[in-house]
């Protein structure tokens, strides 16, 4: 939570720390001008552009009306386009003979010097046998396929699967645009419709705790620590985002390699009478090797130079392999009985919930670097029943290893990322 309160601090900086991204804006009388653009994913972005020259110069706001359009380095594109009779800023997701621009969730297509048209998907409902049923039309593929897309018939195959969503309009889209232009090698995607990958590594530290339930082997509910240093294991980080649809919005994930021991110890002493007692002395141990493999959604705090992040999703947590041994000593009257046995073995996998908060800070050239701590709690615990030999350990006190064993994990990473 503190690193969370404090990233959140560094995202509320000023204008230009948190929102203003390189780019230009194009003037009505066609000359660009670039600088920094302010950017916004809450709306804003459609009905207003604000520009400065640079992190010192004055801000100046522009309206839909004022500028042909504007865009950033990264490849987002917006234009200004006459909409229900208003002027405002369409975001640019395919450029081409066919163009695909979106405003406000609604969907349009220019060609050529044309006006837009909207792409459209009304649901109908009808009654069958009692039940209300509920179905999209898919106007826009009839329109698209009948008319303003007539001239090229591959674009039948797509237009079959695609869904008045981002992802099947661009497919479309760039299937038409290359059947429309010879010259072209490969569809004319926008760079902002594309989706970006950034791979990176470094090192994490996690720390886990393993509850052993009572009853079963030992008095209470015991929680178990690791008793290996504090080492580090290696760690890979994977990032997956489209600029079209947001560039605060990413999917993470990555692969984590832990090693973990744990051990427990206990003597007790059980008295039946003044001279009558019992000596009890209890060890346990075990060794467990996994691979974490997060799947998390993450939200950017965008920023000039440090940008704050949070990611929420579930974690695969793969079992490798585990070993364990548990041994009683029991000592009455001089007469000393030993039961020593394995008690526990990992889950081939098992699935958690996952949260992490983090910070990434530009190093050199693409290379970034980062630092995060994530949290892991598995749904079900991370131990299975398992049948062990009784003539390997014929003076065991139980035939089956635990079935259920609760967890929690949390792992700090630092490492270095290519995007």
């Amino acid at each position: 939570m503190i690193l969370f309160w404090g990233f959140t601090a560094q995202a509320q900086r000023s204008d230009y720390q948190r929102e203003y991204q390189p780019g230009y804006i194009v003037r009505m009388p066609g000359d660009t001008l670039h600088g920094l653009v302010r950017y916004a994913e809450n709306g804003q972005e459609t009905h207003s552009c604000c520009y400065r020259v640079d992190s010192k110069a004055p801000l100046a706001c522009f309206q839909p009306n004022e500028l042909t359009g504007y865009g950033f380095a990264s490849g987002r594109i917006f234009e200004s386009m006459l909409v229900d009779g208003a002027l405002v800023f369409a975001q640019v997701l395919v450029k081409g003979k066919a163009t695909l621009l979106k405003t406000n969730g609604r969907y349009f297509i220019q060609k050529s010097q044309d006006p837009p048209v909207e792409l459209i998907s009304r649901d109908t409902t009808f009654t069958r046998k009692g039940y209300t049923y509920r179905l999209p039309t898919r106007e826009f593929a009839n329109l698209l396929r009948n008319t303003l897309m007539a001239d090229c018939p591959a674009v039948e195959s797509s237009l079959a699967r695609a869904r008045l969503q981002d992802l099947g309009l661009i497919r479309v889209f760039e299937v038409y645009n290359q059947c429309r232009d010879e010259d072209a090698a490969r569809p004319t995607r926008s760079a902002e419709a594309k989706i970006k990958v950034a791979v990176g590594f470094g090192l994490s530290w996690g720390r886990s705790t393993l509850g052993l339930p009572g009853g079963e082997l030992l008095n209470n509910q015991t929680d178990l620590n690791p008793t290996q240093p504090f080492i580090p294991m290696p760690s890979l980080r994977l990032l997956l985002w489209r600029p079209g649809l947001s560039q605060r919005f990413a999917l993470q994930t990555g692969l984590d390699y832990l090693y973990e021991t744990f051990q427990y110890k206990s003597y007790r002493v059980i008295r039946d009478s003044p001279g009558d007692y019992e000596t009890e002395k209890q060890n346990l141990y075990i060794q467990m090797e996994s691979l974490r493999v997060p799947l998390l959604f993450r939200y950017n705090f965008t920023g000039s130079k440090l940008t704050p992040y949070v990611a929420v999703g579930s974690s695969f947590i793969i079992g490798l392999g585990s070993e364990s041994n548990y041994t009683v000593e029991k000592q009455r009257n001089k007469v000393v009985n030993t039961y020593n046995f394995p008690f526990f073995k990992s889950t081939g996998m098992a699935i958690a919930l996952a949260g992490t908060a983090g910070v990434s800070f530009p190093l050199f050239g693409k290379w970034k670097g980062f630092v995060d701590g994530r949290y892991e709690r598995p749904v079900q615990g991370i131990a299975k029943a398992h049948e062990f030999d009784p003539n390997q350990y014929p003076n065991a006190i139980r035939k089956f290893s635990l079935s259920y064993a609760p967890c929690h994990s949390v792992q700090f990473s630092v490492g270095i990322i290519y995007r």
